[in-house]
């Protein structure tokens, strides 16, 4: 699988969908490098094979509420669903009561974290690491909340933030390479 996806993913996903203004703040990597960069960092998790079999299912977190979460989780569900070898699973928030329990019956072993507005991560993070999933995002803060994996801008450049308490206790084990490459965040690791 991972060389599947690591080999795919130099393929570029093509036009992005508008998204509102607000998000650049939020998100300030665009959904279409965010997605080849976090699926191939899902390449360098030791752990993910044993995790998962056939395609790479992502669940993708949004707010159908919040027109921002809903707009960015559309374009990342849109980018995945063109990666052969993975495949995108909304998941709202605002019409779901018990979301360890979604997880648990999922077959995701990633978790992308739109966009929240009014929302603890917390939670998120715990029934993430109930189910063994790994979660990734596209807003830089969330990293420092407890979420595994993701991406800001430096110098104009996409920059890859492992919090790795909350990696280890997703049960991710990434590789030194891996590692070497990102910027290591000591945020909460948000333990269930």
């Amino acid at each position: 699988m991972a060389c599947r996806l690591g080999l795919r993913l130099l393929v570029v996903l093509g036009a992005a969908a508008a998204v509102p203004a607000l998000t650049a703040q939020e998100v300030p990597v665009p959904v279409r490098v965010q997605v080849p960069i976090l699926l191939r960092i899902m390449t360098f998790d030791r752990n993910l094979p044993q995790r998962s079999s056939g395609d790479l299912v992502v669940a993708v977190l949004y707010q159908s509420r919040n027109r921002t979460a809903l707009a960015i989780a559309e374009e990342v569900s849109r980018a995945i669903g063109s990666v052969a070898g993975a495949e995108a699973v909304g998941i709202d928030l605002d019409n779901i009561s018990d979301l360890r329990a979604v997880l648990a019956q999922s077959r995701a072993r990633v978790l992308y974290v739109s966009p929240l507005r009014g929302v603890d991560i917390g939670p998120i993070v715990q029934a993430s690491r109930a189910a063994g999933i790994t979660t990734v995002t596209g807003v830089p803060r969330y990293v420092d909340e407890g979420v595994a994996i993701g991406l800001d801008l430096k110098a104009d450049r996409p920059e890859i933030l492992v919090n790795l308490a909350a990696a280890r206790a997703e049960g991710a084990d990434f590789t030194a390479q891996l590692l070497k490459l990102a910027r290591l965040v000591q945020g909460e690791s948000r333990k269930p």
